[in-house]
């Protein structure tokens, strides 16, 4: 190496040397030993090179290919994984893709994901070693597409069969004449084809008759354990409902569900049966959600200290309470606030912040704010007015037959039906009271949570990612959580050490003046040096 090129890969505070020390070298070998027995043997490749690649291929948004072109003749990337010497070999191909699918694996039949427990373990010891406080902490989520098709539901219905009879090696259906001509027209055809071609009625016809289809092919083929099996069944279950029977005189019917009784949950595509329907705001995903948590203490560094992937139908107040457990085992001090929307709010919530003394800060509540301002006196007894009108009402004790039920209080306003409340209701207002009360600058704290998501998904594009699955869909958020958290600890040591970003000698204070005036010129030089006096 030259002189110069030597002293920029010889520096400490290279990002090949920050990520060698911060994830490379942190990755505790002995978390995968599940994954390895004493028939199959040790892998024969480093664990910790294997998920520092992980690391490396989602932080830098790149494919598997260019991955190992990177590890194999880049000196940079050779020294980040740890191959300090010209002759150390790569991980073949085949054991890298090997560990990926025994993760999927061992997380199928254990529940348990590996590569998020080395994660957690990863900034345990950086929230230690550098001292990230955590007492506050600020959290918000991103809906993820799947890579998928959308399908209608004769879509779904159709392209479940298709893919566990071909998984089956089924061709054709005993019985029914009737029945075994739809299972031919399945067979024969995608489903793009058959709603191309026929009218809404026909294909609504044709949805009705692939119930008894798929009825008739879990009975004559099934078998408990299959995994196209189950996925065949559970389709069936959530389109489809047998009416009539013993009981009723009419012989049993494979019916069509309504459209409302089938939830987000539902499978959304047999290719890629985790993924589930969200609304959220107008935008329309078919995938998967991620919800980040971090720490937002002021001078401080501040890391991602937990990740939670789940399917898109997941609401943001199921992540709260977990979310916070994570985090508390991750830093170093109690958490003391916490930041979120108004997606995060429930009144179990609300409750577990109380128990556990975090001040929780909402951007708002979800729902429209009630037309009555609730309180309660000094003696107990409910105080409700109207804002519109400003007009005290009485509110009376309801009674209830159910001796557990929640006690309720009941009011008349004008000639409208009585109106009952619940002491959450009361908490609600209160809370809408102390939100609106909230300072600006407090508020904002929350909002600087979105830049994070953003850098999570940064080479997330197209709305749509390029996996399948959730296992896989958690393995890239964790890996992108690692490498968000190594550049940020890169950047706070060269700021502490007053270094250049890429590595570079020390910055003097007289030329930090300096290049701000070239800067300012260079861009303003039209002002100075107008075209007409440029000779």
């Amino acid at each position: 190496m030259g002189r110069r090129t030597k002293a920029i890969f010889e520096d400490s505070e290279g990002w090949h040397h920050r990520f060698r020390r911060e994830v490379t070298n942190l990755v505790d070998e002995d978390i995968f030993k599940p994954l390895f027995s004493a028939d199959t043997g040790a892998p024969n490749a480093p664990i910790r090179i294997l998920v520092a690649m992980m690391a490396l291929k989602e932080g830098l948004g790149i494919s598997d290919e260019h991955l190992y072109e990177e590890a194999r003749f880049n000196a940079l990337t050779r020294s980040a994984l740890g191959l300090v010497n010209s002759d150390d070999e790569v991980p073949v191909e085949s054991t890298y893709y090997l560990l990926r699918q025994k993760i999927v694996e061992y997380e199928e039949i254990s529940g348990k994901n590996l590569l998020e427990e080395a994660f957690e373990q990863i900034t345990k010891g950086q929230c230690h070693e550098y001292g990230v406080s955590g007492k506050r902490i600020r959290m918000d989520s991103k809906l993820l597409g799947s890579n998928i098709g959308w399908y209608s539901r004769y879509g779904i219905v159709h392209e479940t069969i298709r893919k566990y009879c071909t998984a089956n090696g089924i061709q054709e259906l005993e019985g029914d004449k009737e029945e075994r001509e739809q299972l031919a027209a399945v067979l024969k055809e995608k489903a793009e084809a058959v709603t191309y071609r026929n009218t809404k009625e026909e294909v609504e016809r044709r949805l009705e008759g692939l119930g008894a289809v798929i009825q008739r092919l879990l009975g004559a083929y099934g078998a408990e354990g299959n995994k196209e099996y189950g996925l065949l069944k559970r389709v069936f279950e959530e389109q489809y409902e047998v009416v009539g029977g013993p009981g009723g005189g009419k012989k049993k019917k494979v019916k069509v569900r309504e459209k409302t009784e089938i939830t987000g949950k539902s499978v959304q595509n047999p290719h890629d049966p985790d993924s589930e329907y969200r609304d959220k705001g107008g935008n329309k995903v078919k995938g998967y959600s991620i919800n980040v948590t971090e720490t937002c203490d002021e001078g401080k560094l501040n890391l991602i200290v937990g990740v939670q992937t789940e399917g898109c139908g997941t609401a943001d107040v199921e992540y709260l309470q977990e979310g916070l457990q994570k985090a508390q085992e991750a830093v170093t001090d109690k958490i003391e606030e916490v930041y979120t929307d108004g997606a995060y709010h429930s009144p179990e919530n609300q409750e577990y912040c109380k128990e556990h003394g975090i001040d929780w800060t909402l951007r708002g509540i979800q729902g429209k704010p009630s037309k009555y301002d609730l309180s309660f006196d000094e003696e107990g007894n409910m105080v409700v007015v109207n804002k519109e009108s400003g007009e005290r009402l009485e509110a009376r004790r309801a009674k209830s037959r159910n001796p557990e039920a929640p006690e309720r209080w009941v009011i008349k306003d004008g000639e409208n039906k009585p109106i009952y409340f619940e002491r959450k209701d009361v908490e609600t207002c209160a809370l809408r009271k102390r939100l609106g009360e909230i300072p600006k600058e407090r508020q904002d704290i929350r909002n600087n949570v979105e830049a994070t998501v953003f850098q999570v998904g940064y080479h997330y594009r197209g709305d749509k990612s390029q996996y399948r699955g959730l296992m896989k869909h958690l393995m890239w958020s964790v890996s992108r959580c690692m490498w968000v958290n190594f550049r940020r600890i890169q950047l706070w040591c060269m700021r502490k050490a007053g270094k250049k970003e890429d590595g570079g000698a020390d910055i003097p204070k007289e030329s930090l003046v300096f290049n701000f005036l070239r800067r300012f010129l260079r861009r303003y030089r039209h002002i100075f040096n107008p075209p007409m006096f440029a000779a």
